[in-house]
């Protein structure tokens, strides 16, 4: 059975919400409940503590991502991560000798998790990763550490 988590970049407050965090209430900002309307995911926040008793329920202008897997550490879509290993790697596109490491994004581009270099858009499919001594660790996100990218682009 698949377990599926999500998470949501609130645009507006810079903060995430996650699935797994449901049904806590956050006193910052009320009550969090996410919908799933059609196949789509919305995440709707309660502007008061006493849900239903004279609150009301806004639209977040949010951007959700969903868990890639399971792996050591969560991993979620738009995090950047570095992917390394020890022993040689190599597949159509890349070929690493010994002692090497990978920084990308995750994205889902046609049906695959991938880790995407953002200079030159050279990917690791981190399928790869299982069933194998290849480390993924997450150093930061596209939304909370825009400066990686930029590092990464040079």
């Amino acid at each position: 059975m698949n377990d599926y988590k999500f998470r949501a970049w609130d645009k507006r407050l810079k903060r995430f919400y996650y699935s797994t965090d449901l049904p806590k209430v956050d006193p910052s900002v009320g009550d969090t409940e996410w919908s799933f309307i059609q196949g789509n995911i919305k995440v709707m926040i309660c502007t008061s503590a006493e849900k239903g008793r004279g609150s009301f329920w806004e639209d977040v202008d949010c951007e959700v991502e969903q868990r890639i897997g399971r792996y050591e550490q969560e991993t979620y879509q738009n995090d950047i991560v570095r992917v390394s290993a020890e022993e040689p790697y190599s597949n159509n596109h890349l070929t690493f000798n010994y002692d090497w490491f990978f920084v990308g994004v995750v994205v889902c581009p046609n049906y695959e998790w991938i880790a995407q270099e953002p200079k030159d858009f050279l990917a690791f499919p981190l399928r790869d990763i299982a069933n194998s001594d290849t480390l993924l660790e997450v150093i930061g996100n596209t939304h909370q550490n825009p400066e990686l990218i930029e590092e990464l682009k040079k």
